[in-house]
């Protein structure tokens, strides 16, 4: 698979959504993500993980279409972790900016309702 394929889809409910994106698959060096559409999901949360010494962040564009980096959401990230987000974007991608070793994993689970 790759960055920012959908993963799984259905119904949480009956008039509730979820969607599952592999945002990062084995990143074992800097990479720059890919920009995944999350308009219509209110409730979202980035799960981190693998064996890694790496800075990742979180980037986030509200562009049309999204050019460049994007704009930073939160701190930096450093090591697995699971990330709750609540805020209104058109567009979210998770970048390794910084990589010293190891592999870095980053799946997206998202709600509408």
């Amino acid at each position: 698979m790759a960055h920012g394929d959908l993963l799984e889809m259905g119904r949480a409910a009956a008039d509730v959504q979820h969607h599952s994106y592999l945002m990062l698959d084995g990143a074992a060096g800097v990479d720059e993500g890919k920009w995944v559409d999350v308009r219509g999901f209110s409730r979202m949360s980035l799960d981190l993980f693998g064996s890694f010494a790496a800075t990742v962040q979180i980037r986030a564009s509200n562009e049309r279409v999204p050019s460049g980096p994007g704009r930073i959401l939160g701190q930096n990230l450093s090591g697995p972790c699971i990330v709750s987000l609540d805020v209104p974007v058109r567009w979210l991608k998770v970048a390794v900016v910084d990589h010293k070793a190891g592999v870095v994993h980053c799946i997206l689970n998202a709600v509408s309702a």
